[in-house]
């Protein structure tokens, strides 16, 4: 995740999911966390992107109403 410039450390939104995240109510835009070294990152249309496992991913926030997606002046 990009907060301004910078990257939040091991945090993200899941962009591209599949449907062993969604049996386990991980959705596209859902706000997530994951282990050091466990991630590949790529930089796809100007835009920062990880690979992990599914099994990777930690943990499920709960959205604060301050993330990207609600707050366009970040983008």
């Amino acid at each position: 995740e990009k907060l301004g410039d910078k990257v939040i450390p091991n945090k993200g939104i899941i962009k591209y999911g599949n449907e062993k995240l969604k049996s386990l109510g991980i959705n596209d835009g859902d706000l997530v966390s994951f282990p050091d070294l466990r991630q590949w990152e790529f930089v796809v249309d100007n835009q920062l992107l990880y690979c992990m496992k599914s099994k990777d991913i930690l943990i499920k926030h709960e959205y604060e109403g301050n993330e990207k997606e609600y707050n366009p002046s970040w983008a």
